[in-house]
């Protein structure tokens, strides 16, 4: 092809540039040079631009909201987890204002299980894991199964099925194991040493989802029914936090215990998982205990005291993130020392074990999981100022979440006034959870470069 005017060698870069201070090159070639014919040089430069000059950087394009989604299902699932708290509290509201015709406690800690387990853990899981394996992240497919299997536990709590709720759990730890599995095959670093006590909550999750099935349809032993029931309510959320959480935090702070266990033997794993299978362990012991209508033993006092020593033990290294820390790293502290407390006191105090339960439930994995997931939008959104500057956020969310926990747990301490405890905890705990969303939610469908 032949060109019709050769550009200087300070041709425009673009259509409209301007030539060392000139006016406006004239179809974007300097020295009044027109643009070649059908917009190509000898050189090939693109359409609209000079000869003689480099072409033009494309600008890459960025993923749209709709793929990030699929990539990172945090997004999605904490939005679905959000609704199932939210609903879970709702119902004592509700409850209370229809003069208590229904007790909501069945559907409330179905929706608290489903909540906790099938979307804020596996939305966690399916978002970090493919990064800290640097395995290949998690598809659309993938993240609109989760979704399904989550969406499908909303519906049988609503339903009232047990069965297809313990279904429905079945099918999400065979999901997430096998996604832990492809993670390890085709990561390429190996995992932390705590991770181990990750894939054995999520075992003793699919043996307990199996357990629960049956118990649906079958009449199992009381001791396992029982153990079943604890791990599924509380033991496998417990294992999965105070393994990740040893690791988490610190590596959020940028500290130590972030790389602890990653070595050639596999010692620390074997470390980790026994400790994970003692935890476990211990539900099954204080089962018997239960059901043995032995509840004020030393052994079953003693278990609850292994557990929050085990817990201790493994979340010392979160306690040690460095002096001056943000806000929300020491929000995240005081999550876990709620837990450590909730896994203590029945052990002095067994006879308040519901009260204990809500200190775990309320100012532990929830308080927890709202603050990291602060930590996680604003730094997936490109708002790492926000999250730096959300010190009186956290104290306000904080502060609700605690008076709404002491409101709950006093109901124990109060008969004639039990159900006005239940309401007004709730919601006490419904406005920390609506704080964070006015302050945050939106940012779950923010990009960092199309903010």
């Amino acid at each position: 092809m032949t060109t019709t005017s050769s550009a200087s060698e300070t041709a425009a870069d673009s259509v409209g540039g301007c030539c060392e201070g000139s006016a406006p090159s004239v179809g974007g070639c300097c020295d009044g040079g027109a643009p070649a014919e059908d917009g190509c040089c000898d050189t090939a430069a693109p359409s609209g631009g000079c000869c003689d000059s480099p072409p033009p950087m494309a600008t890459p394009a960025m993923p749209g909201l709709d793929k990030v989604l699929g990539w990172e299902p945090y997004r999605l699932m904490f939005t679905i987890g959000l609704l199932h708290v939210v609903g879970a509290l709702a119902l004592w509201v509700f409850a209370a204002m229809t003069g208590w015709l229904f007790k909501p406690g069945p559907a409330h800690i179905g929706l608290v299980v489903n909540g906790f387990m099938a979307c804020f853990v596996a939305g966690f899981l399916g978002t970090f894991a493919p990064r800290l394996l640097d395995a290949p992240w998690t598809g659309p497919r993938a993240t609109g199964s989760l979704v399904a299997v989550a969406s499908a536990g909303l519906l049988a709590v609503i339903l009232g099925s047990e069965l297809a709720l313990h279904l429905v759990h079945v099918v999400l730890y065979a999901w997430l194991l096998i996604f832990a599995a492809r993670c390890l095959l085709q990561g390429g670093q190996r995992p932390p040493a705590h991770m181990a006590m990750a894939g054995m909550a999520l075992v003793f999750g699919l043996v307990t989802a199996l357990t629960m099935t049956l118990e649906s349809a079958f009449d199992l032993p009381a001791v396992v029914s029982r153990t079943a029931w604890s791990l599924q309510t509380q033991g496998v959320l417990l294992i999965m936090v105070i393994g990740v959480g040893g690791l988490l935090v610190p590596r959020f702070a940028g500290g130590a215990g972030c790389s602890s266990g990653v070595g050639a033997t596999p010692q620390p794993y074997l470390r980790y998982a026994a400790l994970g299978v003692i935890v476990a362990a211990s539900y099954g012991v204080e089962a018997w205990q239960f059901t043995q209508g032995q509840v004020d033993t030393v052994l079953y006092r003693s278990m609850f005291g292994l557990r929050a020593l085990i817990a201790a033990a493994l979340l010392v290294p979160a306690f040690r993130i460095p002096a001056g820390s943000a806000a929300w790293l020491r929000a995240a502290q005081c999550a876990l020392g709620s837990i450590v407390l909730g896994l203590a006191l029945p052990a002095l105090w067994p006879g308040y074990l519901m009260a204990w339960n809500h200190l775990i439930f309320i100012t532990g994995f929830l308080w927890l999981t709202l603050v990291i997931a602060t930590k996680v939008v604003c730094a997936h959104s490109g708002r790492g100022v926000q999250l730096e500057q959300a010190k009186r956020s956290m104290i306000i969310m904080g502060s609700l979440l605690v008076i709404g926990m002491l409101t709950r747990i006093g109901a124990e301490w109060s008969p004639s006034s039990y159900n006005l405890h239940l309401w007004l905890g709730a919601v006490l705990v419904l406005a920390a959870i609506a704080w964070w969303m006015w302050r945050y939610a939106l940012l779950l469908f923010v990009l960092p470069w199309n903010r």
